[in-house]
């Protein structure tokens, strides 16, 4: 029986068309082995990354400080992406973009591409209801240095289906749904809730208890 347990954050200001992280991290446990990862930024530059067990000694190589400015944790990345889309959902917005990832242990871009549009209904999962991008998120992988090339897989595919909708007005799309296949099954993540502080007034987005 395999046991994993996973927890993430990531922090960041939105402002002037611009996304910014301020810090991130992710702690994990596999198996009663546990991995810790914090990241900091400093005018959207990152700092340099907390890494236990450090990377030379969790069977990889430290990704080179050349291949690591400009890029971004997961989820700044992927919200900086959707921040670029052309147009509106109401239009002829696509999500053909591409940004690139650090998370402390691995170098990677994000390739989002254009799949359709669709109309999500709220569910028992998600509150969200209305018009999402359906686009496929691809992982070109940069320095991904495992040194144990026969270690198992988790995915079956490096793709992955993501649905992208505004939560809120006037407000960059967000992802609202997402879907893959791990070797233990399919996988399904949905947007449970959302916040908004603009200016003092809180607007939530949260399924009806």
């Amino acid at each position: 029986m395999v046991f994993l347990a996973v927890s993430a954050f990531s922090e960041g200001r939105l402002g002037d068309g611009a996304v910014m992280p301020v810090r991130a991290g992710a702690d994990s446990h596999l198996n009663g082995k546990h991995r810790r990862t914090r990241l900091s930024y400093v005018g959207g530059w990152e700092t340099g990354p907390i890494i236990k067990p450090p990377a030379d000694e969790d069977d990889r190589d430290v990704v080179p400080l050349p291949l690591r400015p400009g890029a971004r944790d997961l989820a700044v990345a992927v919200l900086a992406g959707l921040s670029r889309l052309d147009g509106s959902l109401d239009t002829n917005g696509r999500c053909d973009v591409g940004e690139a990832a650090f998370d402390g242990r691995w170098r990677y871009n994000l390739v989002l591409s254009h799949l359709g549009q669709d109309f999500l209904e709220r569910n028992d999962y998600s509150p969200f209801s209305g018009s999402a991008l359906r686009c496929g998120v691809k992982i070109e992988r940069i320095a991904w240095f495992r040194r144990n090339l026969s270690r198992r897989k988790w995915t079956k595919s490096d793709r992955v289906t993501l649905w992208t909708g505004q939560a809120f007005a006037n407000i960059p799309p967000v992802p609202v749904r997402m879907e893959l296949d791990t070797v233990l099954g399919g996988l399904r993540a949905y947007l449970a809730r959302a916040t908004l502080n603009k200016g003092g007034n809180i607007c939530r987005l949260a399924a009806a208890n």
